[in-house]
Parts: C-alpha cells; structure tokens; sequence
C-alpha cells in the first residue's frame, strides 16, 4: 500500500491516480488546465500531508470547484514564472481545510495574493495551530494579513527572521529583523501563542535596518507580551564553522539576552 508520493512532472490532460492509501503527497509540474488538476486531485480520499510546489494549470471556468480535503498539513510555493492568478490559487486553497499552513518564500507577493492568503486566514478560522511564514511577507504587507479568527493559533514559525555571519575574530554576530514585532503584536492580540520559532538565515551580508539580536529581544519583551509562550527557538541552517563546541558556545552567548524561561535549543541543520 502506497503512502507517500512525490510527482515532479508535467501532466498530461486527464491524468489520473487512484490511490485510497495516500496520505502524503508532495506536488510540483503543470496541469494542461485547472480542471485536469481538480479531477487529479479527487483520487486521494484519505490524503492528510499536501504540498504544493510550482503547480501551475491553465485559466479556470467560473463553474469547476477544487474538491474538498481535510488535512493535517499543507505547504504552498510557487515562484514567480510559475505562479498562477491569485484568484486561482484562492479557488483551490479555499478547498482545503488544514491544522498547519507553511508558505515559502515566492518572490515579490503582490497584493492580491496577499488578500487570497488572508482570505485563506480568515477561513481557516480557528482551526488553524500552526503557521510559517517567509520574512519576506513580513517585511513588505504584513498589515495586510487578519489574524482576527486565528484564536486557536499556537505555534508560529518565520524563516530568514535572524541573520548570522561568523566572524572568525570575534566569534558570530547575529542580527534580526524589527519587523517581525508587528506581525506579533497583530497575532498575539487574538490568540495564545505557546512557541516562537525562527530560522537563521546565514552566509549573507545583513539588512542595515535589522538590530542586533539582544537589543532586539528586549525591545521586543517591551512592546510585545510574550507571557503566554513557554518557548523560543532558533533554527540555524548551514553555519559553517559553528558546529564546534567553541562555535556552539559564541552563539549561545549573541542568545543570553533571552529571558531564563523562553530559551529554546539551538538546531544545527
């Protein structure tokens, strides 16, 4: 019995699978239209794990309905030569409901892909737990997302939130984004977040109006209640030079400014 599944590929018109076992399946080519893509994705009764990679399929008819899925988890990504028109990504998504949402990064996000994706919010409502969002929605329309029905949100991850670059004098400065302050003052106002998660981006140099990571943790402690989470945690990717003790120990000392209670585990990916 088949319970995963990755297809990268361009579908034929009416391709399709039957596989009432699937429960993961991982998507990315190009449909001959949208509802070659519907009907495609009608043959996974029991599918629990979507993500959707560069899916793209021609103009859809008013009158074709994506088919409804109930799932754990779904993660959404299209690049910019790829993406389809923001109404037709909102007829799909809109038919699927899910505990975890993931969107990576996709470019520049005009607007109104902005409006389908807080429309998706909205609809999700409370069933929502978890959520990761790329920086650079943050930094550009994060006012443009309504976390008013997210009451049941507790867990939220931002990829690219920290940046770190090693200096091999001095050990690894980190630095972090001021915007991520408001997209938790908008959550934190309509639910109880109970875990922070941030993923470093390194190698890069950093964003000038970003702050050092310490006086960035306590401003935020200032501006923002973080009383309700029990933990922060920092996901690092690809440092090199930090997977020593002595490395591991610099950047332990860039976290101290963290209070006692919120640190999380630093995570060597």
């Amino acid at each position: 019995m088949l319970h995963h599944l990755n297809l990268w590929c361009s579908f034929p018109e009416d391709f399709a699978l039957t596989l009432p076992t699937l429960t993961s399946l991982r998507l990315s080519g190009k449909f001959s239209s949208y509802g070659s893509f519907a009907r495609f994705m009608t043959g996974f009764p029991a599918l629990q794990d979507l993500a959707l990679y560069d899916v793209n399929w021609e103009a859809s008819p008013d009158d074709l309905t994506f088919p409804r899925l109930e799932l754990k988890s779904l993660t959404l990504s299209w690049d910019p030569d790829f993406r389809p028109p923001a109404k037709a990504i909102e007829s799909v998504i809109l038919s699927l409901r899910t505990r975890a949402l993931t969107v990576y990064h996709m470019g520049i996000f005009p607007a109104d892909y902005l409006r389908s994706l807080s429309k998706y919010l909205h609809h999700l409502g409370g069933h929502l737990q978890y959520l990761c969002l790329p920086m650079e929605i943050i930094q550009r329309k994060v006012c443009m997302l309504d976390f008013r029905h997210s009451t049941a949100l507790r867990h939220l991850k931002i990829e690219n939130a920290v940046s770190v670059s090693v200096r091999h004098a001095a050990g690894p400065s980190a630095w972090a984004s001021p915007d991520v302050e408001r997209i938790l003052a908008n959550i934190i106002a309509h639910c109880r977040l109970e875990t922070l998660s941030f993923s470093a981006q390194s190698g890069g140099s950093k964003n000038y109006s970003w702050k050092p990571l310490p006086q960035w943790i306590t401003e935020l402690k200032l501006n923002v209640n973080l009383n309700a989470i029990r933990e922060i945690r920092f996901i690092v990717v690809g440092l090199s030079g930090l997977r020593d003790s002595d490395g591991r120990k610099d950047l332990e000392s860039v976290l101290s400014a963290l209070p006692q209670s919120t640190i999380g585990e630093i995570v060597f990916e």
